[in-house]
């Protein structure tokens, strides 16, 4: 058996053509899409964990990124980061993931991190969860757009607020708090990958 690596994350698998008859030659393509989950100091742990452990499992690989190397979670879980996220390399992935929690104060602030959203929406796809999303709807971009957020916190952001655990519009899925981090997980698998994928995570996990 060979195996054919077109790009980075996209492996191509033929059998040896000298097995097979020439009609019968079989090539499996797997896509390993490339994740980044951006955290900075103050973020809601279960709402990183459970994303990054549930698409790990599907086949991606997972990134954890932040503004600097070493940060620390809303509730004092220190983790290093696989990568320092700048203007030079923001743009390597193929979705992007925003935790919310106490960072969210910061993160409305930073010019890289709004960046980071506008590029993404308009382009790859998004996910937020918990205060995240009002990052997104004081930016104007939940216009038009079903979502949810962590109730409290929800504001006329011109969209239609759901209420639910997890809601996708498009290329956008938001998440209502860090007790919806599974329904968000699962519902970013569903964009991704297609219902049949979180029915066997779902197996997987025993859920």
């Amino acid at each position: 058996m060979t195996f054919h690596i077109n790009s980075p994350f996209e492996f191509i698998i033929q059998p040896n053509k000298n097995i097979l008859k020439k009609n019968d030659i079989i090539k499996m393509v797997i896509i390993m899409k490339n994740i980044l989950i951006l955290v900075n100091d103050g973020f809601e742990e279960v709402e990183t964990i459970t994303p990054y452990d549930m698409l790990k499992r599907v086949g991606c690989n997972v990134v954890l990124g932040s503004f600097k190397g070493e940060i620390k979670g809303a509730h004092n879980l220190n983790v290093k980061a696989d990568l320092v996220i700048n203007w030079d390399n923001y743009k390597n992935f193929d979705y992007v993931i925003l935790p919310g929690g106490p960072e969210y104060k910061f993160n409305k602030t930073s010019d890289l991190y709004k960046e980071i959203i506008k590029f993404y929406i308009s382009t790859k796809g998004l996910a937020c969860i918990c205060a995240t999303p009002t990052i997104l709807g004081e930016m104007g971009l939940l216009k038009g757009k079903d979502y949810t957020c962590f109730t409290p916190m929800n504001n006329n952001f011109g969209g239609n607020f759901t209420n639910a655990s997890s809601t996708t519009s498009g290329n956008l899925v938001t998440g209502r708090s860090a007790g919806c981090a599974l329904d968000f997980s699962y519902s970013i698998v569903k964009y991704l990958f297609g219902e049949e994928k979180v029915k066997e995570l779902k197996e997987d996990i025993i859920y």
